[in-house]
């Protein structure tokens, strides 16, 4: 069973580099030759009419775009991203893009005149143009089809036209959307609601570092439970908004965390009360921050059996250790590592202040008067 499984399919993958014109213009005259004979002999029907028979041999996907290229390879019965190094591609979405290939059909024709193909969002992305190549190659390196996709019509269906003509057209049909890296890998590998969330452990990267617990009966406040002394969460909103760091958190990018050259600043661990443990150690890379996951399972968290004096219930994060994680705990965490493991994760900026949020900035020495300004909620 797969990560994608348990967390909603959430999104895995990353941002990556058109190749040099060069090398595009190389390989331009090959695939072009190679897929004429798929094309469409007229403008009506479907854009590659023999696709849909030839469809099984497809070995290798190139998406290209004036700011990323990405080459979707077949390795057995799953799909990879080679540049990056061989991280899975989203099965459903590669399905979805041969499948638009396939049913793919022409409705009418438009402009012949390569300066107009700039309005269309038809310009070739290998000179730097807004179109978006997409290629389709069987096992020998044969080409099983060749697009440039432009903007779509308000009216509708889609501007396309064949890479090495200026003839441009109006297709209809469903291709994804093909704007960003994660169209084609998940990079949302887990989600961590705030509300499930029991102990939040930060170690940031100035200053001490820091606990804090959320009460499991009926009151569910949240306590700072160390430092026990000298500080105390600035208000409820402070430890609500460190326990949904982790809710809905999406990645940028992905790459082998052996390629990791910076120094490891500051982790963030969220327990959750089905004893869900995820640990992201965070390394800086320039500006840039990257999370290396761990992920395992504890016995879950008791709520409370008898109020604390005064009425009050007791903050409690104990683990009983005569209890065993819950089986579909452990599944779930062993699924996400089989994922994650030996890849790192590169966090938007928003996502990494947060994670790493100080202990100033959530708490407060003991005794000052209460802070009024809450912290913004997180979504989920």
């Amino acid at each position: 069973m797969t990560a994608y499984a348990y967390e909603r399919r959430g999104r895995i993958g990353a941002r990556v580099f058109i190749a040099t014109a060069v090398l595009a213009a190389a390989s331009f005259a090959v695939v072009n030759r190679d897929a004429n004979a798929n094309r469409a002999e007229r403008i009506s029907g479907v854009v590659f009419p023999q696709l849909a028979e030839r469809a099984s041999e497809t070995a290798r996907l190139r998406i290209t775009s004036s700011e990323q290229q990405l080459t979707i390879e077949r390795d057995g019965e799953t799909w990879t991203v080679a540049e990056r190094g061989g991280y899975p591609a989203d099965a459903a979405s590669v399905v979805a893009l041969m499948e638009g290939l396939v049913n793919l059909e022409f409705v009418e024709r438009k402009t012949a005149e390569p300066g107009r193909h700039h309005r269309l969002g038809l310009d070739d992305p290998s000179a730097d143009g807004d179109g978006v190549r997409i290629e389709a190659f069987a096992e020998n390196g044969a080409g099983l089809a060749a697009l440039i996709v432009g903007n779509a019509r308000r009216t509708g269906g889609q501007y396309v036209r064949y890479p090495d003509e200026a003839q441009t057209f109006v297709a209809v049909g469903e291709l994804p959307e093909l704007d960003s890296v994660d169209d084609v890998i998940d990079l949302e590998l887990f989600s961590v609601p705030r509300d499930a969330v029991a102990e939040i452990i930060v170690t940031p990267e100035e200053g001490p570092a820091y606990r804090i617990v959320r009460d499991q009966g009926p009151s569910g406040r949240y306590e700072l439970a160390e430092p026990s002394q000298g500080w105390e969460l600035l208000n409820q909103s402070s430890g609500s908004t460190m326990a949904g760091a982790l809710s809905r958190l999406r990645f940028n990018d992905v790459r082998a965390s052996s390629e990791l050259d910076g120094a490891p600043v500051g982790s963030h661990v969220s327990v959750s009360a089905d004893g869900f443990v995820v640990t992201l150690n965070i390394f800086a890379e320039g500006e840039e921050r990257w999370a290396v996951i761990e992920t395992n399972a504890r016995a879950p968290v008791e709520p409370p059996a008898d109020a604390a004096p005064d009425g009050e219930e007791a903050v409690s994060s104990a683990i009983p250790e005569e209890r065993s994680p819950d089986q579909a705990v452990v599944e779930r965490a062993a699924a996400i590592a089989a994922v994650s493991e030996g890849w790192a994760y590169l966090l938007p900026e928003f996502a990494a202040e947060r994670i790493l949020r100080p202990l100033d900035e959530v708490a407060q020495p003991e005794g000052e008067e209460p802070v009024g300004v809450e912290l913004p909620p997180i979504d989920e």
